[in-house]
């Protein structure tokens, strides 16, 4: 079968398909790979299915013309929904093409089953990791809140030191479910069905988890007559503490305060088009709820606005009310309350954020704040506001960097931070006037995060990443500063015998670039041990340790892991993110390729048996490390990347555009377009050149790095470079983070098998 019947649509070709295949019955086993045996499977087998082009179309800047014959790939989506297109038809080859590069299903069941094994016990202590221990920036900066059942089927969360889970029954049922992080203990809240009453049933629109975690506001609507109702969980104990169905018809959630008792929501006034927000006592009446901002929010204004709050420092009472663009980022207006008094609020001038940065704490008529120096460096300063129209500015310490999500904390009269330098972490507490009184500096294969913090009790949570261990949990008192052990986690699989060093490559410029080496110590650094080289480089983002199963996982097996801490990356000394920014983006690659060498020089590995792979921005920096440099490589792994570089904003909108256009130019400028056309990827194939083999893997739903960089880099290395193997992996659901995630939020073990088998298939070819 030499082609598809332009008669036959894909819908009759798998009913023919379903026809022709028998249900095999008796003992389940490695199910029988179809690929070849459909009419679909022997199309594609049978010729090479050809992705949409355009031979007309092409990039024109500044007098230069950049061919771009894969655009139509940049509407991919459309393509993916008429499964009898081009496109379709050449994603469904790309997956045939791989499996025929690492082995079918059947022949690789067993490798699959040796991967599962060996990960297992690497992501068994993370039972209670995955999305949980996300840093926050303070108590009430982020807003846990879950919308179904129309928005998704599954929301994680965390609040205080739980977890919270809702998630849809196969009979679409809604159910919260509690985990205290701690005791690793199982509290089912609510089921929907809990909910029903003699007229009919209820549907839950919103949960809203108060930041500490102890009180869930559930509500929904009963039908018939779509009644509004109100109920409070205690997530201690599961019981309800309030009810009421006298809930305005238009309630909006808008905020917690720190105190379980009050919160904010926003309801219609003189007009069904403005709203007023109002502070709601739990226990009390709607009726006596006073309005503490009218006209709140306009759903017919020309300007698009919201409002978010952000909480003030010193034993969590204050709060900042702000009025953002929508767009620009940019407060409009901001309010500063007392949560004693919610109904009392007091302007803020608005430059003081404009032009110094972020509100982190107020005491005593002192506002304190950070304000950004550059790239990632801060400075921390405080304002004596006298009925906030007076200002004394006050340095209190000049400069510092931040760990990345990180913020400054103002408790008990003391600016808790957690700093990084050279790559290593710190925590460090300030008196008001500036003076260091505390400091803690775990080694370095650790970091730390900062991710509950208790003003009434003056403690502090703080969480210990580790390469060797998924993480350890302490709990800090600021009036002492003495530590308690909460949690100590540990993997399943004996990390004693790992090794975690740091060693420097010399650029091509002469610059000392620090890296990062896991491995065993039985494991022989004599040039045959497989190596991974990870790489990101960009934004300024700090490689800091964390604990990754796929690492122990990768050591375990007897190979190396390193990571090359390059130029673009941040937290290693002033100037390094700026290093590899703008029209010094190919000091990354350069300072990667260094990197690469110094492994294969010092003979702890060799080409034939390094792998290079990086994320996203890794992406890139890997696959334009690789063109420069396609001998030092045994293989290539480029996940969900940036790679058309002449139009890296595919599918974003002018505000991301503007933010990337800091860190890798715009071609618009003819100076960027210079240095950006050299390294783009998709513009510097050389069909005369044999690359390693490279594995792409990208997802449908990557509304970040669109999946289009792929698709269009993955074509064109195949027609101008066929010599060179480059295999497309494509999941047709998830977004930037999902890549190994399935459907239900767990691991997906499929996708490191395949990377796992493409690495071994590549060895074997090296």
């Amino acid at each position: 079968m030499s082609s598809l019947p332009r008669s036959a649509s894909l819908p009759e070709v798998f009913k023919i398909h379903k026809k022709s295949v028998k249900k095999r019955k008796g003992r389940t086993g490695a199910r029988k790979d179809e690929s070849k045996s459909s009419p679909v499977g022997e199309y594609l087998t049978s010729c090479k299915a050809k992705p949409p082009r355009c031979e007309h179309s092409t990039y024109y800047f500044h007098g230069e013309v950049f061919p771009d014959p894969f655009r139509p790939l940049e509407s991919v989506s459309q393509y993916m929904e008429d499964q009898t297109s081009e496109a379709y038809f050449w994603i469904k080859h790309q997956k045939f093409l791989l499996q025929k590069f690492i082995g079918f299903r059947e022949d690789r069941a067993d490798t699959l089953s040796a991967i599962k094994k060996s990960f297992r016990p690497a992501f068994s202590g993370l039972s209670t990791m995955p999305g949980y221990f996300s840093p926050v920036k303070g108590y009430m900066l982020s807003r846990p809140s879950i919308t179904g059942p129309y928005k998704k089927r599954e929301t994680k969360t965390r609040a205080g030191l739980s977890s919270f889970r809702i998630f849809a029954e196969k009979s679409n049922m809604f159910c919260l479910v509690k985990e205290c992080l701690l005791t690793k203990q199982k509290t089912s809240l609510f089921h929907e069905k809990d909910f029903f009453y003699d007229q009919g049933k209820a549907i839950i629109k919103s949960v809203h988890l108060h930041p500490g975690g102890k009180i869930a506001l559930i509500y929904y609507f009963r039908q018939p007559g779509a009644k509004f109702c109100l109920r409070l969980v205690d997530t201690e104990t599961g019981k309800t503490l309030e009810e009421t169905d006298t809930a305005p018809y238009d309630f909006s959630f808008e905020a917690w305060h720190p105190t379980a008792n009050t919160y904010y929501y926003t309801k219609s006034s003189k007009s069904p088009y403005l709203k007023d927000l109002y502070a709601h006592e739990i226990g009390a009446t709607f009726a006596k709820d006073a309005v503490v901002v009218e006209n709140f929010s306009s759903e017919n204004s020309s300007l698009e606005t919201y409002w978010r709050f952000e909480e003030m420092a010193l034993s969590g009472r204050h709060l900042v009310l702000s009025k953002y663009n929508k767009h620009m980022c940019i407060p409009l207006r901001q309010y500063l309350t007392d949560v004693r008094f919610p109904e009392r609020l007091s302007e803020i001038p608005v430059y003081l954020s404009h032009n110094y940065g972020e509100f982190f704490g107020f005491n005593d008529q002192t506002l304190y704040v950070a304000k950004s120096l550059d790239f990632r460096k801060k400075q921390i300063l405080k304002f004596s506001l006298k009925d906030f129209r007076a200002e004394e500015k006050q340095v209190v310490v000049s400069s510092l960097e931040l760990a990345d999500s990180s913020a400054p904390i103002l408790i008990n009269d003391h600016i808790i931070t957690v700093e990084v330098s050279r790559l290593e972490h710190v925590m460090r507490a300030y008196n008001p006037e500036g003076h260091m009184v505390f400091e803690y500096k775990p080694n370095i294969s650790s970091s730390l995060e900062i991710v509950s913090v208790d003003y009434e009790g003056l403690t502090i949570d703080v969480r210990i990443n580790n390469y060797l261990h998924p993480y350890e949990l302490i709990r800090l008192d600021v009036r002492d500063f003495r530590a308690t052990i909460l949690v100590k986690k540990r993997s399943l699989k004996d990390t004693r015998d790992l090794v975690v060093s740091r060693e420097m490559a010399l650029s091509a410029d002469g610059t000392h670039v620090p890296m990062t080496l896991i491995h065993r110590k039985d494991t022989a650094l004599e040039r045959t041990a497989p190596t991974i080289l990870w790489g990101y480089g960009g934004f300024g983002l700090c490689s800091v340790p964390a604990y990754d199963p796929f690492i122990s996982a990768w050591v375990q097996r007897g190979g190396i892991y390193a990571i090359a801490h390059v130029r673009g990356d941040g937290g290693w000394e002033t100037g390094w993110a700026e290093g590899g920014s703008g029209l010094l983006k190919p000091n990354t690659f350069n300072d990667y390729i260094s990197c690469a060498e110094h492994l294969i020089t010092s003979g702890k590995t060799s080409s034939r048996k390094l792998i290079a792979m990086g994320a996203s921005n890794g992406g890139l920096t890997v696959v334009a490390s690789m063109q420069k440099r396609p001998d030092l490589f045994a293989c290539v792994i480029s996940m969900i990347p940036v790679l058309d570089m002449l139009n890296m904003c595919i599918g974003q909108d002018y505000y991301r555009c503007t933010a990337w256009s800091k860190d890798y130019g715009n071609p618009m400028i003819p100076e960027d377009l210079e240095v950006i056309s050299g390294y783009s990827p998709l513009q510097n194939i050389d069909k005369d050149t044999i690359y390693p083999p490279c594995l792409v893997m990208t997802l449908g739903e990557d509304m970040t790095a669109h999946p289009a960089h792929s698709l269009k880099f993955a074509a064109t290395m195949q027609e101008l470079s066929p010599q060179s193997p480059c295999l497309l992996f494509w999941k047709d659901k998830g977004g930037h983070s999902d890549l190994f995630k399935d459907e239900s939020g767990g691991t997906d073990y499929d996708a490191y098998g395949v990377i796992i088998a493409f690495i071994d298939a590549a060895l074997k070819k090296a």
